[in-house]
């Protein structure tokens, strides 16, 4: 699968047991069906392209900051629609407010155009939410 994917131009982000993360700048969609369809034919098994990320965030591993812990994401398509594995938003037990502040928190943070407006207007926009909530909810 490496060699394919990097044959093919792409950077292969994070790999597990049944999903395939990757990543080349100014790859469209259409390049991302290509390197599907060669992976496909090669492992001769059905893959699917799932979702095309405008961003995605591998959350790493507490214990070792340079893994990144399976099935542990989160991130924005390019539909803008947000799609999380592991945190709070999918868990259970977590209360509903709880979820939708995530919810908001993460719509806020990747309501941009590129990765350094993220970084540098969105994580602004971000912290203003995180403090507008923290008001509202009295929250010491």
């Amino acid at each position: 699968t490496k060699d394919i994917v990097q044959g093919s131009g792409f950077e292969l982000v994070y790999a597990d047991t049944d999903s395939v993360f990757l990543k080349k700048n100014g790859a469209s969609l259409d390049d991302f069906e290509n390197v599907n369809k060669i992976l496909a034919k090669e492992a001769g098994l059905p893959i699917s392209l799932e979702h095309h990320y405008k961003f995605l965030v591998l959350l790493p591993l507490e214990a070792d900051v340079k893994m990144e812990v399976l099935k542990h994401y989160f991130g924005i398509t390019q539909s803008n629609e947000l799609i999380a594995r592991g945190i709070e938003i999918r868990r259970h037990d977590a209360p509903n407010f709880i979820k939708e502040f995530q919810t908001e928190l993460l719509y806020t943070l990747f309501d941009c155009k590129d990765s350094a407006e993220v970084i540098f207007e969105g994580n602004w926009k971000a912290c203003f939410f995180c403090e507008y909530f923290v008001h509202i909810f009295k929250i010491v």
